[in-house]
């Protein structure tokens, strides 16, 4: 963790659409919203010793087509219930 500065949140799709580069800059979703398994992530980073800053990553036409305020919000939301999933695996 000594090397660690942030760490980033998103989501994805099970499937890949297109070649990954496509699917990474055109398709990420809100932590959550996905098919990975983000929560059971930040608990395992919470685990490893994690206490510093965590970023938000979505690189996605629909994030893109939101109304800033409206893609901010989604992505709080989004992030919050992520974190409180995580809190509940923590004990």
């Amino acid at each position: 963790m000594d090397k660690v500065f942030v760490v980033e949140l998103d989501d994805a799709a099970e499937q890949v659409q297109g070649s990954l580069w496509e699917d990474t800059i055109n398709n990420r979703l809100n932590p959550g919203q996905g098919a990975l398994d983000t929560a059971g992530f930040v608990a395992a980073v919470h685990r490893a010793g994690w206490a510093g800053h965590w970023g938000v990553e979505i690189i996605s036409n629909a994030q893109r087509a939101k109304p800033v305020a409206v893609a901010v919000r989604d992505t709080y939301e989004a992030s919050m219930a992520t974190f409180d999933a995580a809190e509940k695996l923590l004990g």
